[in-house]
């Protein structure tokens, strides 16, 4: 959030996820984003299906 400029808060508080990272420099939260696109969650197998169903009509 400090290299985007959306705070001024001196740290953040509170508990970590695991596996947390700090992100500190914009090539960072490229490769954040970049991440999240590539691993993004596609949704349950009965969304997928339902989708193939309307996109696979004879």
């Amino acid at each position: 959030m400090h290299v985007l400029g959306m705070t001024t808060a001196v740290r953040s508080r509170g508990r970590k996820a695991q596996g947390y990272v700090p992100v500190k420099t914009v090539a960072d939260v490229k490769r954040m984003v970049i991440d999240d696109f590539l691993h993004r969650n596609k949704g349950s197998v009965e969304e997928q299906e339902k989708i193939n169903r309307k996109t696979h009509r004879p």
